[in-house]
């Protein structure tokens, strides 16, 4: 085979190989030639076809563009070209084509033939075809979303506006209502939240209608309702069937608008003839209706979302003062019931424990001259008796003698002065010398460091003196008592902290120890009354302070209690820094 013949055989190869074939195009004798690849290419027949031959198989639509392109060609217009057309095959299919097509022209410069390279670009067609498919589809889901977006923004707004219109009602019901008290009365609370209701609106007055005896009154009305004749009926009461606008909203619990009113739909048709848009709502106290607060409008108008949230706010809010107003009314009764009471008992205690120390001591007091004089004459038995009287007798005294000390605390209060807690612990602490020195105690205070406070001195001295016997009291077998008084400030009070090293209390005994004749163990154990550390948070919780523990069965207890710190300059008490009493006299008390 000569070179030249496998030159071809390699084009040939290479054009099927790339789905694409060579044609010519005689432009003087009008004949075409294929090549066979081309011809394959096709489907067709004609391996030299004339131009209407090819024009035949061109599709309708696109040949106009063919003819205009072949016309520039051979007219020498244009050198080159490439155009994308559909063919029809001889056995009916079509395909898609590019032609790129070459001019050559003779030594004169005219066109005299064309030539080119034709392939089958139907793959590529369809898949561009897939793919504007696949964008519309895109297209058309995006255009979907964005408007289920807008109506998702739509609704965001309005929900927006609504959120915003009734915290507007909600600020401005606050503002309007600010400065009232529950115990205000209830009509002026009326008249501002409808005042306020009317405010957001065009012209026109408010109404506040409750049901009395089956008829329909007007309580509060804000704004002129320009009839007088109206005002004249519903001051005098109208039947409950006679007014829809009101009984409807009554029973259904429910708003009701109005945007165009019908005169007569509830009255007589003269009476609402200057009512264009009416609205009602119920006010409801633990849901259920106690009146109808109605907004009438001198003009038609539909009632906006923003303004029915407005007015149901303001209906709301109305309704939940109204129930506080009334829980508040009747807590300041109970109140009272209970200071009247209080103070009832309190006198009954002071009388009571005062009148008993008389007798008490009288039996005390012959208890022990008998056990003195003739304790001798009795056998074991009526002295067991005897020292059962004496000793019950000054338990009795005891507690008589706490009890007034209680009653006392709210009796006989003073103003409260400028006190050396040092000082009066110093006092404490001496008066209970016998007590330290007899169970080997210390007690252990930086008289530098506790402060003056705002206090009544005898108050503060029956305060502490409680905590100390309490600490010295409640000591462990065997262990010597060891109590620490400090303080720390804190923010406009001192703290104090009472810290001792007894037996403890037990978590779940905290709040119970402090109420009044409340004990953790008997008599026998524990001599007491019940009452020192009930005195004590009373006497705190009436300087405005706090009482409370903090404790460790088996490692001791710690008192807490807060005092009003002195509002000037502390003069704190000269000493030595630490103080220690106990039962060496040698270290003083």
């Amino acid at each position: 085979m000569s070179d030249s013949h496998m030159s071809e055989a390699r084009f040939r190869l290479a054009l099927k190989a790339v789905r694409q074939g060579a044609w010519e195009f005689d432009l003087r004798t009008n004949e075409g030639y294929r090549s066979p690849e081309l011809v394959q290419l096709l489907g067709v027949q004609q391996a030299h076809p004339t131009l209407s031959d090819f024009l035949s198989n061109v599709w309708p639509d696109d040949r106009p563009l063919v003819v205009q392109t072949f016309g520039q060609l051979r007219r020498g217009e244009r050198d080159e070209s490439v155009l994308q057309f559909r063919y029809r095959r001889d056995d009916g299919q079509t395909v898609w084509v590019e032609q790129h097509t070459l001019v050559e022209r003779d030594e004169y410069g005219e066109a005299c033939r064309l030539y080119g390279l034709s392939r089958d670009i139907t793959l590529r067609k369809q898949a561009e075809q897939d793919l504007q498919q696949l964008n519309a589809t895109l297209e058309a889901r995006v255009a979907e979303r964005t408007r289920e977006l807008e109506a998702a923004a739509m609704r965001l707004a309005t929900q927006n506006a609504a959120l915003e219109a009734r915290t507007m009602a909600l600020e401005g019901f606050a503002e309007l209502a600010r400065g009232l008290t529950m115990q205000a009365d209830p009509q002026v609370l009326l008249r501002r939240a409808l005042e306020f209701a009317l405010s957001v609106l065009p012209e026109g007055y408010g109404t506040y209608s409750q049901l009395e005896d089956g008829l329909w009154r007007t309580k509060v009305l804000v704004g002129n309702r320009r009839n007088a004749e109206l005002q004249q009926v519903m001051e005098a009461g109208v039947p409950y069937d006679m007014m829809p606008s009101l009984s409807e909203p009554w029973s259904t619990r429910q708003p009701l608008y109005q945007a165009v009113y019908a005169p007569g739909s509830d009255l007589d048709e003269k009476l609402g003839s200057a009512i264009h848009a009416l609205a009602t709502l119920p006010v409801l106290v633990k849901g259920e209706p106690v009146g109808i607060l109605g907004v009438v409008l001198f003009e038609q108008r539909p009632w906006a979302h923003v303004d029915k949230v407005v007015l149901e706010t303001v209906a709301r809010s109305l309704g939940v003062a109204m129930e506080n107003a009334r829980g508040v009314a009747e807590l300041a009764q109970r109140t009272q019931e209970l200071e009247r009471s209080n103070q009832e008992l309190e006198q009954f205690a002071y009388i009571a424990s005062h009148d008993l120390q008389a007798p008490l001591r009288a039996v005390t007091s012959f208890a022990q001259l008998i056990s003195d004089r003739y304790g001798a004459l009795l056998d074991e038995r009526g002295q067991v008796y005897l020292r059962q009287i004496v000793s019950n007798g000054q338990h009795m005294k005891h507690l008589v003698d706490d009890l007034l000390a209680f009653s006392r605390l709210h009796t006989q209060r003073r103003a409260l002065k400028p006190i050396s807690s040092a000082a009066v612990l110093a006092t404490v602490v001496e008066r209970l010398k016998a007590d330290i020195e007899a169970l080997g105690a210390q007690v252990a205070w930086d008289s530098q460091a506790l402060p003056s406070v705002l206090a009544d001195r005898g108050q503060l001295d029956s305060l502490l003196q409680n905590l100390l016997q309490n600490a010295l009291k409640y000591h462990r077998s065997g262990v010597a008592p060891h109590v620490r008084v400090s303080a720390e400030r804190d923010a406009g009070f001192w703290r104090f902290a009472v810290t001792d090293n007894g037996i403890g209390i037990g978590q779940q005994h905290f709040e119970r120890v402090f109420e009044i004749f409340q004990r953790l163990h008997s008599r026998a154990e524990y001599e007491g009354t019940g009452i020192g550390l009930a005195v004590c948070k009373r006497i705190v919780e009436g300087h405005g302070g706090h009482l409370w523990l903090e404790s460790t069965p088996g490692a001791g207890s710690t008192f807490y209690f807060t005092l009003p710190a002195v509002p000037v300059p502390e003069v704190k008490t000269k000493g030595a820094p630490w103080r220690v009493a106990h039962r060496d006299a040698g270290h003083g008390i």
